[in-house]
């Protein structure tokens, strides 16, 4: 954004109370929420490979309001490269099931370096909606059914609290 000399003037004027109205920088508050744009995307990336995906409070400098953890949670979600999105492979399902049966249901972001492209968020999901074994899939029963609504009427829509009560659903 190129200013002329006035408008510089105009902006750093601190006696101009109309100064902050006529350009005010955007605020973190402000693009928090707010779709990325591929130039914040390419801001980002640069930032990455000049300084490696550990200092995030740095990266983020380079990429003007935006956060170290919405860099972060961009990069480690959507950007990072060889990040598989979408439909689950057998493979990575029986990879997954194996993890589990070793080390149990916990330690997500350790399964995920043993199953490439994916991240810990990834494995658990999978593993908690998918591929448990104590979930019950198929068809509710008119038993289930009647067991939500007096839930949801004695609780209102409080969905995590049912989720628990409703056991292998």
């Amino acid at each position: 954004m190129a200013f002329s000399a006035p408008q510089v003037a105009t902006v750093l004027d601190p006696m101009n109370s109309s100064a902050h109205s006529a350009f005010q920088m955007p605020s973190v508050q402000q693009r928090k929420g707010k779709k990325w744009k591929p130039e914040e995307d390419a801001q980002l990336r640069t930032a990455i490979q000049t300084w490696g995906e550990k200092r995030w409070r740095v990266i983020a400098g380079y990429v003007p309001g935006r956060t170290s953890v919405q860099c972060l949670h961009r990069w480690t979600k959507i950007l990072k490269p060889g990040l598989i999105k979408g439909a689950w492979s057998q493979e990575e399902d029986l990879l997954l099931r194996e993890w589990v049966q070793l080390h149990g249901s916990r330690c997500w972001s350790k399964c995920a370096l043993v199953i490439a492209g994916r991240n810990g968020k990834q494995c658990r999901e999978r593993w908690n909606n998918s591929l448990d074994p104590s979930l019950t899939h198929g068809k509710w029963t008119r038993e289930e059914d009647a067991q939500i609504f007096h839930l949801h009427s004695m609780n209102g829509p409080k969905w995590s609290h049912i989720a628990s009560i409703m056991s292998g659903r």
